[in-house]
């Protein structure tokens, strides 16, 4: 009990320290300090270079802004269960990757995939938007939308297997569980755009605490619930498409955090959106660590190990505070 108060006064303390421990612990495993301190021409310098830092940079922000995303979707939907996947963004991108690499003659290139995965998320947000607008969804409906979308791509993506050769079914298959294995410079630089759109998001927490309120009441306290809704839509999907151009689908990771840190944090957005951010981008860079360990010829996919390591987390976390 006193372990559980300390943890909720200073949480993102706490979350900031494992961050820069794992971080470091990222960046130097299996390679020799000292090399890559006196020679900049070693292997072990340009692995750390070339290959660690960019994946470093890539699992913080692609983390952060999974988790921040689900914790706002999840209040301006009213669902527990809202994460980027299910309002069909994620969907979006993974159509326009698998018309890459089976329907259309393009080069599977890094720039073609990241380009094509994020016009496909646009494209289903937009149809999302449209929908909202033209027809005036409420959080429910929006949502519904959102899983017809999402069901809707699956399904172009099961027709794209049926007509793909033996090696774009595998490359979209590995593709679709999440990876970080190609991850270079091109992308972080990519990924920075999202930053200072979620430090916008984080400015919105006051108006997330209204909206929590119910839609009646943050009318009354003069929000324009439809709009906002709108514009945070947009926006993430901006930011989620951005990420899963970068890595593919990761799964969970916007679901789990945000529920670990409300049940931990109570309902206050502000502190939750900080902490799901640190709390995301430190449980990808674990999962990342552990896919390059566990086996030792091969990398096994991310998204993968995310969910292996969420469910009972999350379970222990639901138990545990059911008791208290």
């Amino acid at each position: 009990m006193v372990i559980t108060d300390f943890l909720k006064k200073n949480i993102t303390i706490v979350l900031s320290l494992m961050l820069v421990t794992i971080s470091i612990f990222f960046l130097v495993q299996n390679l020799s300090i000292s090399e890559i301190l006196k020679n900049n021409n070693s292997i072990d310098f340009k692995i750390f270079e070339d290959l660690r830092l960019p994946r470093l940079f890539a699992c913080i922000l692609i983390g952060s802004a999974l988790s921040l995303s689900g914790a706002i979707l999840q209040v301006i939907l009213s669902n527990p269960l809202a994460e980027p996947g299910i309002m069909g963004i994620s969907g979006g991108a993974s159509v326009g990757v698998a018309l890459v690499y089976c329907f259309l003659s393009i080069e599977p290139s890094i720039l073609n995939i990241m380009c094509f995965a994020m016009v496909g998320s646009l494209i289903f947000t937009i149809i999302l938007v449209v929908l909202s607008v033209k027809f005036y969804f409420s959080a429910t409906k929006l949502l519904l939308a959102g899983l017809s979308l999402g069901l809707f791509s699956s399904v172009i993506v099961t027709w794209s297997y049926y007509f793909s050769t033996a090696l774009n079914m595998k490359l979209l298959m590995y593709w679709l569980m999440g990876s970080l294995s190609g991850i270079s410079w091109i992308h972080v630089y990519v990924l920075t755009l999202t930053l200072p759109i979620m430090i916008w998001l984080y400015f919105k927490s006051n108006v997330l605490d209204l909206i929590m309120l119910g839609d009646l009441h943050a009318k009354q306290l003069g929000i324009n619930i439809e709009r906002f809704r709108i514009i945070l839509i947009v926006v993430l999907s901006i930011v989620i498409g951005l990420c899963v151009s970068c890595s593919g689908i990761i799964s969970f990771l916007g679901l789990i955090v945000p529920h670990c840190m409300r049940l931990l944090l109570g309902s206050s957005n502000k502190p939750i959106l900080l902490n799901s951010a640190i709390t995301g981008a430190i449980l990808l860079l674990i999962s990342d660590i552990l896919s390059r360990s566990l086996i030792s010829y091969t990398e096994i996919p991310v998204g993968i190990i995310i969910t292996t390591l969420s469910v009972p987390i999350f379970i222990y976390l639901l138990i545990r505070f059911n008791h208290e």
